[in-house]
């Protein structure tokens, strides 16, 4: 098994995506949708390569969906490092290494 590290922003992106569950859906409804990351961060742990791969926001960074939200993590030395969590429809900047 493989580490996961979550970044701070990222770690940010879950609590505000948790804030706005709770205010638009109510409690049992976002607990449920929250324990959709634990299930994917549990299955990148397994499977790192289990994401697209997305060049275009930087070397080394893959996605996996959680609908309508994209996680997007860095693989490399055995380590899943959890970058952001952005909705689908949001543009993202740079996540990733510069291509050398």
């Amino acid at each position: 098994m493989h580490e996961l590290r979550i970044s701070r922003q990222a770690q940010t992106d879950l609590e505000d995506i948790q804030l706005r569950g709770l205010i638009e859906f109510g409690a049992s409804a976002t607990r449920a949708f929250m324990a959709g990351f634990d299930d994917i961060f549990a299955r990148l742990k397994m499977y790192p390569l289990l994401g697209r791969a997305r060049p275009e926001y930087g070397r080394n960074v893959r996605s996996c969906l959680h609908a309508p939200y994209l996680v997007f993590y860095l693989y490399r030395a055995d380590v899943v490092s959890i970058q952001r969590i952005l909705h689908a429809s949001r543009r993202t900047v740079s996540l990733g290494e510069e291509a050398p």
